[in-house]
C-alpha cells in the first residue's frame, strides 16, 4: 500500500496534482485501504488490549451535488466497504469478515483537500472471540473524521480515524469491544 502511494505521489505533476473542481452526483468511488486499530475501555477485570489489522474495499456513489453554507457546503455519499479484520488476541488470534454500508458527508474544501466525517454499520462473519461470546454473526459499528487528498483530478490518498465498534448485538454472552482505528488507503473518483 505505502509503495503505491509513493509511486502516485511521484508521478503527479503540479498540473495535475489539483483535484476535482467538484464532484457531481453519480460520480463513482473505487477504493482500497488498510487500517490498524487498538481496543480500548475493556471490561471490568479485561485488561488484555486487542490489536486489529484491517484490509477494506470501498464502492461509494456520491448522490447529491454540492450544497450547503459556506465551509458545511459538500456532497452526501453513499458506499459499501467489504473487509477482513484479523483481530490479534490471545490466546489465539480470530480472523473476521464482512461488509458495512457506509454514509459520508463530503465537504468540499478547497478541492485538493476535502475533508469529511462518516459512520457505518455492518454484518461481520467468524468468531471474534470470548469478548462477543464467540457466537457468529457479530455486528461493526463506526465513524469518524477523514481526509481526500487528491493526487490528480482522478485518485486520492485517504486518511481516517475510526471509532470501531465489534459486539454481537445481546445475541449470546457479550462485552464487544471499542477500538481506535487509523485508516490510509488509495480512492479513484470517476463519473
Amino acid at each position: 500500500m505505502l509503495a503505491v502511494l509513493g509511486v502516485l505521489g511521484l508521478t503527479a505533476t503540479s498540473a495535475a496534482a489539483e483535484g476535482p473542481a467538484m464532484l457531481p452526483a453519480g460520480t463513482i468511488e473505487v477504493g482500497v485501504a488498510g487500517g490498524y486499530s487498538a481496543t480500548f475501555n475493556n471490561g471490568d477485570g479485561d485488561r488484555q488490549t486487542i490489536y486489529g489489522y484491517h484490509a477494506l474495499l470501498r464502492f461509494g456513489a456520491i448522490v447529491t451535488d454540492e450544497h450547503g453554507p459556506g465551509i458545511l457546503r459538500g456532497n452526501f455519499e453513499l458506499g459499501l466497504q467489504p473487509m477482513y479484520i484479523h483481530l490479534d488476541e490471545k490466546p489465539t488470534a480470530k480472523d473476521v469478515y464482512g461488509a458495512a454500508f457506509e454514509m459520508r458527508w463530503l465537504f468540499a474544501g478547497n478541492g485538493t483537500l476535502r475533508p469529511y466525517v462518516e459512520g457505518g454499520a455492518g454484518v461481520l462473519g467468524g468468531r471474534a472471540g470470548p469478548r462477543t461470546g464467540n457466537c457468529e454473526p457479530n455486528f461493526v459499528l463506526e465513524g469518524g473524521p477523514g481526509v481526500l487528498i487528491f493526487m490528480s483530478q482522478h485518485a486520492a490518498i485517504d486518511i481516517g480515524y475510526r471509532v470501531h465498534h465489534i459486539s454481537n448485538g445481546n445475541q449470546c454472552s457479550n462485552q464487544g469491544f471499542n477500538s481506535n482505528m487509523g485508516v490510509i488507503g488509495l480512492s479513484y473518483f470517476f463519473h
